[in-house]
């Protein structure tokens, strides 16, 4: 199951979160937590729907399959590369989507779902739930009369379909839409976050002290609501950094994320519970994760697409039946490229072989580790690796440039490069061709990234050190 634009706002993530939640309203999410491994410290490789997506369904990093922007497709870069889906399918599973998988996910997007190559059958998609032109609706019984809102038509296909899968193995992908914009959903879901004025506030709604120009991105698509558009929020600069609505505004954004977030949990119970009066539940694995952040009024931001912790970090959880059936809470780092080494092992197929450090003529190998060896209580790395693209939405080719980030258990270290190769041959950081200054946070003492710390003299040696582990790479550290 995958979430989008979902951040670990969940009701058993509440101790590990560093950001402010108002005790989230997740009794599904609560309830797989309760038979799974939490990873509570897992990041994605890109904080974008289409590259992360592309990127931990190919169990490859952005670099390899050279997706970093939405349109860009993993398919057309690298033809023989296999997908997830396509492994499994390789191997005598039938494969099987409904709703959001890859990106865009909407229906009867050109080569979106990647079928035939990924899928025994097309994904099943269902159109838009028309709402007004506004970031956030509460749906009243009446209004819902003889409309299907996306995300349930979708949990209802997969229920309908599971009833008719034989014993036949299978893969099957559910892709829920929520909590993305706009946030709208049933009134109930609403009525769990009764009190608006009881919602939290950031704790850091402005951007950090030095933070460098390229550090910051913009959210248009929150802006093109007319409730928060510059002419209907009465602020003709928002949008800008540390330019942010007023406190009541953000308490109604944040109220309504909250209430696409446990519409979104009624559909994993509507998954789980499908699974289980199928008979299934004790030979399939479940896992679920969201597909990055999302920054909701943190450093004056509406959307993802930074280096920041709050756009990187999402849930993930995994139960195998018969091996993982209790609740183990970790820690530990780990990155959405350990998803597909994860779901090969847990079904008892052949280990995949590490990647070498360049690997595009290799159609599928791992660039991630199995979480499986948490569990078993193996080492583990003590460092993950991401990016964030800039400017690839640009016809400017020159304009290409990332940055590259270093996560380990106290710091998060940042360089904003060029690429060796403008025209996107190679793919590689050109170290040292920097765009701007970087970012260093010490998120043992500041875990909401208030400080940028990477031009002070006195973390000359800390910088020094991590700039070594950020230029060797995953391939030497993990």
């Amino acid at each position: 199951m995958i979430a989008d634009d979902f951040r670990p706002n969940i009701g058993v993530y509440e101790e590990s979160n560093s950001f402010c939640s108002p005790g989230m309203k997740t009794p599904n999410l609560d309830y797989l937590a309760s038979k799974s491994l939490v990873l509570t410290n897992a990041y994605t490789q890109v904080a974008l729907c289409g590259p992360s997506r592309s990127s931990f369904l190919t169990g490859r990093r952005p670099d390899t399959i050279r997706c970093y922007d939405n349109h860009h497709m993993f398919r057309k870069n690298l033809l023989n590369t296999i997908s997830m889906p396509q492994y499994f399918k390789e191997n005598g599973y039938v494969t099987l989507g409904a709703g959001k998988i890859f990106h865009p996910g909407m229906p009867d997007h050109e080569k979106q779902d990647d079928y035939p190559a990924s899928w025994s059958e097309k994904i099943f998609h269902t159109a838009t739930t028309d709402i007004k032109n506004v970031s956030w609706w509460s749906y009243t019984e009446e209004e819902l009369e003889g409309v299907t809102l996306r995300d349930v038509a979708n949990t209802d296909h997969f229920i309908e379909t599971l009833k008719d899968i034989d014993n036949d193995p299978f893969f099957f992908a559910v892709g829920f839409h929520k909590p993305h914009l706009p946030w709208d959903a049933p009134k109930e879901f609403f009525d769990l976050y009764p009190e608006e004025e009881n919602i939290d506030l950031p704790t850091n709604p402005y951007i950090p002290e030095d933070m460098p120009e390229s550090a910051w991105s913009g959210f248009k698509g929150l802006l093109k609501y007319e409730d928060c558009s510059p002419e209907g929020s009465g602020i003709p600069n928002i949008g800008e950094a540390n330019v942010t609505y007023p406190d009541n505004k953000k308490r109604e954004l944040r109220r309504a994320y909250y209430a696409a977030i446990s519409f979104m949990d009624h559909q994993v119970g509507r998954v789980l519970t499908a699974i289980e009066e199928a008979g299934q539940a004790d030979n399939t694995v479940v896992m679920f994760v969201g597909d990055h952040g999302l920054h909701v009024g943190e450093h004056s931001m509406w959307a993802k697409y930074t280096a920041f912790e709050i756009a990187h970090r999402a849930p993930m959880m995994l139960h195998v039946p018969g091996i993982i059936d209790q609740s183990m809470f970790s820690e530990n780092l780990v990155e959405f490229v350990d998803i597909l080494p994860t779901l090969i092992e847990a079904s008892g197929l052949p280990e995949l072989e590490k990647c070498p450090v360049n690997s595009r003529e290799i159609a599928i190998c791992r660039e991630g580790t199995s979480l499986l060896r948490i569990y078993e209580g193996y080492d583990w790395k003590e460092a993950v690796f991401y990016q964030q693209p800039r400017n690839y939405w640009m016809s400017n080719s020159s304009e290409f440039y990332q940055g590259y980030s270093v996560r380990t258990p106290q710091y998060r270290y940042t360089e904003w490069v060029d690429l060796q190769d403008p025209e996107l041959d190679t793919q590689q950081p050109d170290w040292g061709a920097y765009r701007d200054w970087g970012e260093l946070y010490d998120l043992a003492e500041d875990p909401n990234e208030t400080n940028n710390l990477y031009r002070l003299d006195q973390w000359h040696d800390t910088k020094k050190m991590l700039r070594k582990i950020l230029h060797g790479g995953w391939h030497e550290h993990n």
